[in-house]
C-alpha cells in the first residue's frame, strides 16, 4: 500500500527569488520605492521560465557571491507561521516526528480542531503507527464527517491491516467527498491502494477501473514535475492530454489555471479557474487563485467577490501549494510554493483591492481583521497605519506602527515608518530614536545613517546631521547626495569653506549635468557677500542652460528633418510603384 504523501516542494523560481534577493541586498536604502517597483517589474516579466538550467545555475552562483559580499541586513518579510502551519511544513518535508509533536500541542489546546486531528493522523501514518492513524482519523470525523483526508488516511491503514471491507468503505467515502485540495492529491493514492486491494481479492475489473482513474492524477503529477522545472508549455500539454480522459476534473482545470497564471496569462487563468469552479463549486481555494488573477488585472470588484467567498468559507488553511507567485507571497522572497496562505492573508489582499477602489474604511477594517487573526502580521499593522496616516490621524497611525514594531522588532522598515510619522507629528526626539534603531539594526548600511541625517537636517539640527552624512561617505565614498546635503548643512551653519569643498567633490563625481552644484556655489558666494564670484557662477549656469537649449533645438530640427526625409522616401517609393504599374498597363 502507498501512503498519501503530498508532492515534494516545488523548486520553480529559485533563480528568480535569489536574483531579486540580490537587488534587495544591494539597493540604496533611501531609494526603496524605486527598487520595489523594479522587483515588481521583474516578477511580472517572469522571464526566468524561459532560460536554460545552465543560465539559472550561473545566476544563482553569481547571486550567492553578491550576497556574501553584502552587509545589508534583510528585514523579516514574512509573517510568522502558526504551530499548525509549521507542522504542515514538517509533514511536507517528511519530518513526521516533529510534525506529530507540534500537532499534539495544537489538539491539546483545541480538541475540536478537526483539521489538526486529520494532519496528526497523517503524521502517525508516516510513522507506520496504524492505531494512532485510525484513532485520530476517527476523532476528526466525529468533529467533521466531511473531512475526506481522514477517510483517505484511515483507509490506507485499514487496507494494510487486512480489513478490506472497512478499507473499501472509507476509500469510497474519501472519493465521494474529495474536492480540489490545497494540501495534496490524496485521492490519487486512494485509487492506487483500492486497485491493489481489488487485485488481492481477485477483482481485476474493479482494479483496472481504479487504475484508469488514477491515470488522470498521474498526468497531473507529471505536469507538476514539468512546472517545477520551468517547462510550462510541456506541463500544459500534460494537462490537456489528461482532460481528454476526464474533461470535468476540477484538479486539471485548476492546475491549468495555475500554469496560465505562472505565464502571466491571467485572462486564460481566470477562464480555467472558472471552469474548475463549475465542477467543484465549494473549493474556496480556487476562488483564492482566481481572485489573485483578477487582482493582477486590476479587476478589483471581481477580486473582492472571490476573496469574500473564501472568507465566508473560513478554511483552516486557504491554500498550501502553488502559491509562490500569488497574493502576499509574491513579494516575500524567502517563501516557496509550499507556503501556507491563511485567512489573514486573504483579508490583507481584499484590503488591497478596497484601497485600489478608494474604499479606505473597508480596507482599514480588513487590515484590522488580519492583525487580530495574526498578531505577528507586522505588514497588516503597517499598511493600516499608512492609510490612517493619510487621513491626518497621526497619533492613531503611530499606535498602529508601534504594533508593527512589536510584531517584528527585527524589521528596520517598521522603525523607519514610525520615525517618519513621529516627524510629521513634530515628535522629533521620538523620530530620531526610531532612526537610531534603524542604524542599530543595519550599522554597516549607509542608507540607515542617511535616514537619520536627513531627519536631523529637517528639524534644523545641522551640527548633529553632519556626522551622519560623514558616516554615509565613510561607507560609500561616491555618494553625491550625501556630499550635497552635508554642504547645505555647512552653508546653513555659515561654514562656507567646508561647504565649497563638498560641492567640489560632487563636481568630481558628476563632471556633467551638475548645474545644481553651480547654483549652490552661487548661493554661497552671495551669502558671503562676494557678488562678483556669485555673478561668475550665475553666468556659467546661464551659459550651460543656453547650450542645453541649443542642443534641444538641434535635436528637434534633426527629428523634423528625419521625418521629412522619411515622408519623401515613402512618397518616392509610392510614385515609383505607380509609374511602373502604369507602364505595365500600357504594355
Amino acid at each position: 500500500m502507498e501512503r498519501a504523501y503530498p508532492t515534494r516542494p516545488d523548486t520553480l523560481l529559485w533563480a528568480d527569488k535569489i536574483s531579486a534577493l540580490v537587488f534587495r541586498h544591494l539597493f540604496d536604502t533611501y531609494r526603496i520605492e524605486g527598487v520595489i517597483m523594479l522587483l515588481a517589474e521583474l516578477d511580472q516579466s517572469k522571464q526566468m521560465y524561459r532560460v536554460s538550467n545552465r543560465t539559472k545555475t550561473t545566476i544563482i552562483l553569481a547571486s550567492l557571491c553578491a550576497l556574501s559580499a553584502s552587509n545589508w541586513t534583510l528585514p523579516a518579510n514574512a509573517r510568522t507561521f502558526s504551530t499548525y502551519e509549521q507542522a504542515l511544513e514538517d509533514l511536507d518535508e517528511s519530518r513526521a516526528e516533529p510534525a506529530r509533536d507540534k500537532l499534539r500541542k495544537v489538539v491539546a489546546q483545541n480538541p475540536g480542531d478537526g483539521d489538526a486531528h486529520v494532519e496528526l493522523s497523517r503524521a502517525y501514518m508516516d510513522l507506520d503507527d496504524c492505531p494512532g492513524t485510525i484513532a485520530e482519523s476517527t476523532r476528526a470525523l466525529e468533529i467533521d464527517p466531511k473531512l475526506f483526508r481522514a477517510y483517505a488516511y484511515r483507509a490506507y491503514c485499514l487496507f494494510k491491516l487486512g480489513r478490506m471491507k472497512e478499507g473499501f468503505a472509507d476509500s469510497e467515502k474519501a472519493i465521494s467527498l474529495y474536492t480540489v485540495n490545497p494540501y495534496d492529491w490524496s485521492v490519487w493514492v486512494v485509487y492506487k491502494n483500492r486497485a491493489k486491494a481489488f487485485k488481492m481479492i481477485q477483482r481485476p475489473k474493479e482494479a483496472q477501473a481504479d487504475l484508469e482513474k488514477a491515470q488522470v492524477f498521474a498526468l497531473l503529477d507529471e505536469a507538476g514535475t514539468e512546472r517545477e522545472s520551468g517547462r510550462l508549455e510541456a506541463a500544459i500539454e500534460k494537462i490537456d492530454h489528461a482532460l481528454t480522459l476526464d474533461a470535468h476534473d476540477a484538479d486539471l482545470w485548476f492546475m491549468r489555471g495555475v500554469l496560465g497564471s505562472n505565464q502571466g496569462k491571467y485572462w486564460q487563468a481566470i477562464a480555467d479557474f472558472t471552469r474548475a469552479l463549475k465542477s467543484a463549486p465549494d473549493a474556496a481555494m480556487i476562488n483564492y487563485f482566481r481572485g489573485d488573477s483578477y487582482q493582477q488585472l486590476a479587476m478589483h470588484k471581481q477580486a473582492i467577490d472571490d476573496f469574500t467567498t473564501v472568507l465566508k468559507a473560513k478554511p483552516k488553511i486557504v491554500a498550501y501549494r502553488f502559491v509562490c507567485e500569488t497574493g502576499r507571497l509574491r513579494n516575500e522572497l524567502m517563501r516557496d510554493d509550499t507556503s501556507a496562505v491563511s485567512l489573514a492573508d486573504v483579508y490583507f489582499l481584499r484590503a488591497q483591492s478596497y484601497m485600489a477602489l478608494g474604499k479606505l474604511a473597508l480596507a482599514i477594517k480588513d487590515l484590522d481583521a488580519a492583525g487580530k487573526l495574526d498578531p505577528s502580521d507586522d505588514k497588516a499593522f503597517a499598511k493600516k497605519a499608512e492609510l490612517i496616516l493619510g487621513t491626518g490621524k497621526f497619533d492613531q497611525a503611530i499606535k498602529e506602527y508601534t504594533k508593527a514594531v512589536a510584531a517584528n522588532p527585527t524589521d528596520w522598515t517598521r522603525y523607519k515608518e514610525r520615525g517618519d510619522a513621529y516627524l510629521q507629528l513634530g515628535k522629533n526626539t521620538d523620530a530620531i530614536n526610531d532612526y537610531s534603531e534603524v542604524i542599530k539594526l543595519t550599522p554597516k548600511e549607509p542608507g540607515a545613517y542617511m535616514f537619520r541625517a536627513l531627519a536631523l537636517k529637517s528639524i534644523g539640527h545641522y551640527s548633529e546631521a553632519i556626522p551622519d552624512f560623514t558616516q554615509v561617505l565613510a561607507l560609500r565614498s561616491d555618494d553625491d547626495d550625501a556630499y550635497m546635503e552635508r554642504a547645505d548643512c555647512y552653508r546653513l551653519m555659515h561654514q562656507y569653506k567646508e561647504a565649497l569643498k563638498d560641492l567640489d567633490k560632487v563636481a568630481d563625481i558628476l563632471p556633467t549635468n551638475n548645474n545644481f552644484v553651480t547654483e549652490a556655489r552661487a548661493k554661497i558666494f552671495a551669502e558671503q557677500g562676494d557678488d562678483a564670484q556669485a555673478r561668475i557662477e550665475m553666468l556659467k549656469l546661464e551659459k550651460t542652460r543656453q547650450l542645453d537649449i541649443h542642443k534641444n533645438d538641434s535635436r528637434n530640427q534633426y527629428l523634423v528633418a528625419s521625418m521629412i526625409l522619411a515622408m519623401a522616401v515613402f512618397m518616392g517609393v509610392g510614385l515609383f510603384a505607380f509609374l511602373k504599374k502604369r507602364a505595365n498597363h500600357k504594355k
